[in-house]
């Protein structure tokens, strides 16, 4: 079954979560040239390089190595405080894990929703890309969860040929929610921990990207990474830090993007902060609401110095910064400020825990278009889809559910993308 085919057989409780956030019938499609076209039904017959070849959209595949968790939601009225018990309202159970997320991300990202008027039938566009996704993850039989997880990851087309199973529980994360959207998480990995170096295929046919987290053993993810970085040309790798209670060993941050938030920024540079500010004066100069878009590309350039090419550091309800070293500059960073100046507003904030991964897969979707099409890379437009994808992401409960399609992402008020470099 082809990812497209895979994507019309959702559950129709799934495709109707948005559908309040537009109206169809006002939706106009053109091709390229300004011609509206429509899609035969028979084009979503073929595999992906005949579908490439007869209707001209460039086809990609991104490999996803990383976690796959059974999300336990708790939605409470307050956070519990240290040595004190709160009742949840609710409980909810999921798949999620940021492996998961972002690939499925990916796919959201990359295809329209099957209960869109005109989808699959929709008629070309120069944004369009025939993307497949493939995920290397472990999963744990016992418990229950593995088919579920199997089912959610099959149901969007993704490959998941190298998804292993072990006498173990699938990964689990126990998460609660306030009624502001502010989370508190807790991860045990579980059958995540069982995915070995060993366990990662051969890179035949490479995947035009490459994207690995640190829910997953940093031996794995090193592996990874040298396996991009080994063929030829080297596969491009989008590496995200996260949970931030990782120590990140200095040979992951030599990729070509980098990802993290605020957070994760704050925690690795801490050290280097308390010694420029002081003992103790670290801590309380860091936290993406306290700290200015500007003084975090002080940051970037450490990771630049560590060997990452792109460092893109995301700022919550800020937006996003990237610094990109480029070669026509001398290897002289480039640094861009995408700020959301039209974002959700805090009483449509309902869970911010997605985001992130969110972001992470519209971001790659957006760079390998550009790579496919031979479109000169533009970080900016990543960033402003990975910000559109995470704001909407925040609306909605749940990490994986909660992801938005590629049209509802490009449908979504944004301004205020700034350009501007040094």
């Amino acid at each position: 079954m082809s990812v497209r085919e895979s994507i019309r057989s959702l559950p129709g409780r799934l495709e109707k979560k948005f559908s309040k956030k537009r109206e169809a019938s006002s939706l106009i499609y053109e091709d390229v040239d300004g011609v509206r076209a429509h899609r035969s039904s028979d084009d979503t017959k073929t595999d992906t390089n005949e579908r490439s070849l007869t209707t001209g959209i460039p086809d990609g595949s991104i490999l996803v190595v990383g976690s796959v968790n059974m999300d336990y939601i708790s939605l409470v009225r307050s956070h519990a405080e240290l040595n004190r018990h709160v009742l949840a309202k609710s409980l909810i159970k999921m798949p999620g894990g940021h492996g998961l997320n972002q690939a499925i991300a990916c796919i959201r990202m990359s295809h329209y929703r099957p209960d869109e008027p005109l989808a699959p039938d929709r008629p070309l566009t120069p944004h369009d890309i025939d993307l497949s996704v493939k995920i290397v993850a472990m999963v744990g039989e016992s418990g229950g969860q593995e088919q579920t997880i199997r089912n959610k990851l099959r149901s969007h087309g993704i490959d998941i040929t190298h998804l292993g199973r072990v006498d173990d529980d699938t990964g689990s994360a126990h998460i609660s929610v306030d009624p502001f959207g502010h989370s508190k998480v807790e991860s045990y990995p579980g059958a995540n921990s069982y995915l070995r170096p060993e366990n990662i295929p051969d890179f035949h046919p490479p995947p035009d990207l490459v994207l690995v987290q640190l829910e997953i053993p940093v031996d794995t993810a090193q592996r990874v990474v040298e396996m991009a970085r080994a063929q030829n040309p080297p596969v491009p790798v989008i590496f995200n830090p996260a949970p931030d209670s990782v120590e990140v060993p200095e040979d992951l941050w030599e990729v070509d993007h980098v990802i993290m938030n605020a957070g994760r920024a704050d925690v690795h540079c801490e050290g280097r902060k308390e010694r420029k500010l002081g003992p103790g004066k670290a801590a309380q100069n860091m936290g993406a609401g306290s700290r200015s878009p500007e003084e975090y590309w002080e940051d970037c350039e450490h990771f630049h110095e560590l060997g990452a090419r792109c460092v893109v550091i995301t700022l919550g309800q800020n937006g996003a910064i990237a610094s990109v070293r480029e070669k026509a500059r001398k290897n002289r960073p480039r640094k861009m400020y995408s700020g959301a100046l039209v974002a959700p507003s805090p009483s449509k904030t309902r869970d911010t825990t997605g985001a992130s991964d969110a972001f992470i897969g519209a971001y790659a979707v957006e760079i390998l278009r550009q790579m496919k099409c031979h479109e000169e890379e533009d970080i900016s437009r990543a960033m402003e889809m990975g910000i559109k994808a995470g704001g909407l992401t925040i609306s909605d409960i749940g990490s994986m559910e909660s992801i938005p399609w590629r049209l509802d992402v490009l449908e979504t008020d944004f301004d205020g993308v700034d350009n501007s470099g040094e």
